[in-house]
């Protein structure tokens, strides 16, 4: 088989939008620097990129979708703008992978096909047709089929690989060379939407292992690039981020003022979806949260007790504020009691699986009783579709 270097191509991770947030986030005016950057022929790009302008659209458009306006002109120039980029059958795979993730509707399904014809029998894919299988290839390959919602034997077949591919020291390395960052995270972030279909858990704690002691003293990893690729792996997969907090930190001081990091498009389209994703909670963790008001006065009621029992039990009271949060909650169906001196209370029935995030509205006194207003709920999107959380109230008493 023929093989080609896969330190040609650019190393980069595009950041799945795994699940939307309820609470706006408080970085969307940063993607003004990656709208203020779109160019007459649709791309989002600058000369002086580290990335190919199609990558730094590529990018933007997916941290546009997080943090800003997806349906904005800029996103749909820059979509006719992807979907332009070359013949499936020209494009290697990592380019065509990524051109799916972010522009599927502008894409044929042909695109796919071209793909699939790609993997090889070590269930790799190389960057063309009879190429030899490199981790690049097949990471890339794996996105596509998580957001097609493939679980079968051909995603198997590439996990499969990527794990007869991993180190001993838990990272990953192109051919012959020693474990990198940038290798890893890729790797990491491509398994880990594949982690409730097939055993991964020592496979990806073993590769944050790798990526944390690759810190440097600063307590983040070299450039923008390695470091921002690097703290996107570790926020999917750590639900405790607080060892990481100093990285967190240090990374958010390498950002400007005008909101971009280094200037570089590409650069700041990464670092601006790890900022993002600090503000929200672990993908994984599995919450309840809501707010508790007087319905007669609309002032918030502090200390209102909030429990759960059920598979296991869980208690904590609304602040000052009214609100209240229950986290890392084991799955399984919970009834859900509100109560404060003086009101009746809430009883709510609730299903969460893990990652599931229930979000309650406003639950007012009205009527001397407990009202939920709006009731939603917040759950990732794995590879195999799934019902989700429920909540239904079920009694006020």
């Amino acid at each position: 088989m023929r093989s080609i270097s896969a330190a040609s191509f650019r190393f980069f991770v595009l950041q799945l939008l795994l699940f939307v947030s309820l609470v706006p986030s408080s970085h969307s005016s940063d993607a003004d620097f990656l709208e203020s950057n779109a160019n007459p022929d649709g791309s989002i790009s600058l000369s002086t990129d580290l990335s190919l302008a199609w990558q730094s659209t590529a990018e933007s458009v997916v941290t546009i979708g997080e943090i800003g306006d997806v349906n904005s002109a800029t996103v749909q120039a820059a979509q006719a703008y992807l979907s332009g980029i070359g013949e499936a059958g020209d494009l290697n795979t990592e380019t065509l992978s990524y051109l799916l993730l972010t522009n599927s509707s502008l894409r044929q399904l042909d695109d796919v096909a071209e793909l699939y014809r790609r993997q090889n029998v070590d269930g790799g894919l190389g960057s063309y047709a009879n190429y030899d299988s490199d981790l690049i290839s097949t990471s890339a390959f794996l996105r596509v089929l998580n957001q097609t919602g493939v679980v079968n034997e051909i995603s198997s077949g590439a996990v499969a690989y990527l794990i007869a591919q991993q180190n001993q020291d838990g990272g990953w390395s192109l051919k012959g060379n020693n474990s990198q960052v940038e290798t890893t995270s890729m790797v990491v972030n491509a398994l880990w939407l594949y982690r409730n279909v097939y055993q991964l858990g020592s496979a990806l704690d073993n590769g944050i292992s790798f990526l944390s002691s690759q810190k440097d003293s600063n307590n983040l990893w070299e450039g923008v690039e390695s470091s921002a690729l690097a703290l996107s792996s570790i926020l999917n997969v750590e639900l405790e981020r607080d060892n990481h907090q100093e990285s967190l930190d240090a990374f958010a001081g390498l950002q400007n003022s005008n909101g971009s990091f280094e200037g570089d498009v590409y650069l700041t389209a990464l670092g601006l979806r790890v900022l993002d994703a600090v503000s929200k909670p672990a993908p994984d963790q599995t919450l309840v949260a809501g707010r508790v008001l007087d319905g007669d006065s609309g002032f918030p009621l502090s200390g209102a007790a909030v429990e759960l029992s059920g598979a296991s039990s869980y208690s904590g009271f609304s602040d000052a504020n009214g609100e209240f949060e229950i986290d890392s909650i084991a799955a399984g169906n919970y009834e859900l009691l509100v109560s404060s001196e003086g009101f009746s209370s809430l009883v709510s029935n609730i299903v969460l699986a893990v990652g599931d995030q229930i979000r309650f509205g406003d639950i007012q006194r009205g009527c001397s009783k407990f009202c939920v207003s709006q009731v939603t709920s917040q759950y990732e999107r794995l590879a195999v579709p799934r019902s989700g959380s429920t909540a239904e109230t079920v009694s006020d008493s």
